[in-house]
């Protein structure tokens, strides 16, 4: 650098020397102008150098201070060592801790899902319940308020038939006066049947179901007598001690008994005390039921319209041929009363049972709800036990995670003294 200088001084005495003198060309002063030019290139290019080299020589002078900063490991290589030995054995401590667990929280985790479905399962199964038991209550309900309805049906029906509510007033006159005896019922409240059959029954006793059924022809007397001088109406009256049994001939029966419209002689299919046979059997001992009213014109042409036929739609083929048929009054009789009165009692039992099960079901509903329920919560139980170990098991991870950025940083700042001493550090910078 002081060689150039002093070139430079030459040259710009040189220079001054030759304008003072003058004794030189344009062409030569031209020629020290331009080696001047290139001289002060060449100064810029060894300043920028001399930069460079100055900021080599700070960056030097700060790892030497960085050496005096560790100078707490200057007194033996081996200390070091010792010391980054005890550092590797705690990172690969805490790194296997961080590994155990990150694995036992994957673990926590999926037991946490699987009992976070077990809950859900459990749930829908307590929903299903309480719906079951919700419908079989709703359903008790409604079965209780039909039953309240059917009892007062019942009720009505039982009083009709008791009190002869559908009676002529006539009848219903002399059943209900204490004072005559040896009076029994109307013949329509002695006789039951198979519901299948009322409709034929009404239209075979259409006539006599309201007839008074009495011990013998005085009875009827004394009766006859109220109501005449009671001005009550009239009424018709069996007396049991009178009134003869009919029947139809046996050779009748063997020829029809095969036919397929063919059903039992009238009486077979109803039931009565046997103290009335008399008065029932005049009335449907002679009467033939069938199904239908083709079969009835069959049989009656076979037996040469001898005896009444009715069909169990309530057509009827009279002695002697003429035909009664069509569409028929429904009008409440004791038949039809006796037969309602059987439904409803039938119903009645029905629902009762109906009641006893949807009850038992409603109880059996109850119980598993709350079975379900301290299911669910101990299972809940489980699921937050579960949360707090995740929670435990976080906090652990980030503390093991700090602890072990603090060793690593620790690592790091002895990495340039590691397989060394710091006298050779300082003898490298």
């Amino acid at each position: 650098c002081e060689n150039d200088k002093k070139r430079v001084e030459e040259v710009n005495n040189s220079i001054l020397n030759l304008n003072i003198k003058n004794n030189s060309s344009d062409t030569d002063l031209i020629d020290k102008k331009n080696e001047l030019s290139k001289l002060t290139m060449e100064i810029n290019e060894l300043n920028n150098n001399l930069v460079n080299l100055i900021r080599k020589e700070e960056q030097l002078n700060g790892e030497k201070n960085l050496l005096k900063e560790r100078s707490k490991y200057q007194a033996n290589d081996q200390k070091i060592h010792e010391n980054i030995s005890l550092l590797k054995e705690n990172s690969m401590r805490i790194s296997n801790d961080i590994y155990l667990k990150e694995k036992d929280y994957d673990i926590l985790k999926n037991n946490y899902n699987e009992q976070s479905n077990v809950i859900d399962k459990l749930d829908m199964e307590l929903s299903s319940i309480k719906n079951k038991y919700s419908n079989s209550l709703s359903e008790s309900g409604y079965k209780r308020r039909d039953l309240v309805d059917l009892n007062h049906k019942i009720e009505v029906l039982t009083n009709n038939i008791e009190n002869g509510g559908n009676l002529n007033s006539s009848v219903k006159a002399v059943l209900n006066n204490p004072r005559l005896t040896g009076i029994h019922q109307v013949l329509g409240n002695l006789i039951d049947c198979d519901s299948k059959y009322t409709k034929a029954l009404e239209v075979a006793l259409i006539s006599s179901k309201q007839y008074v059924v009495v011990d013998n022809e005085n009875v009827a007397k004394h009766a006859i007598n109220y109501l005449k001088d009671n001005n009550l109406g009239r009424a018709t009256f069996f007396p049991l001690n009178v009134v003869k049994p009919r029947g139809v001939d046996p050779d009748v029966v063997s020829s029809i008994c095969n036919d397929e419209g063919y059903i039992n002689i009238f009486i077979n299919v109803v039931n009565y005390d046997n103290i009335y046979h008399s008065v029932v059997s005049n009335q449907l001992g002679n009467v033939i039921l069938v199904r239908d009213l083709d079969s009835a014109n069959r049989i009656s042409r076979k037996i040469n319209n001898r005896y009444k036929i009715v069909t169990l739609d309530g057509e009827v083929i009279n002695v002697g041929g003429s035909i009664t048929g069509g569409s028929l009054k429904v009008t409440r009789s004791v038949i039809s009363d006796k037969r309602d009165l059987d439904l409803c009692i039938l119903q009645k039992n029905e629902i009762n049972s109906l009641i006893l099960e949807l009850d038992k079901q409603v109880e059996e509903y109850n119980d598993l709800i709350h079975l379900k329920e301290e299911e669910i919560y101990k299972e809940k139980t489980k699921l937050v036990a579960i949360e707090e170990q995740i929670r435990t098991n976080k906090n652990e991870v980030i503390l093991l995670k700090s602890e072990f950025d603090s060793i690593e940083s620790e690592l790091s700042s002895l990495g340039h003294v590691v397989d060394s001493s710091l006298s050779k550090e300082e003898e490298r910078i």
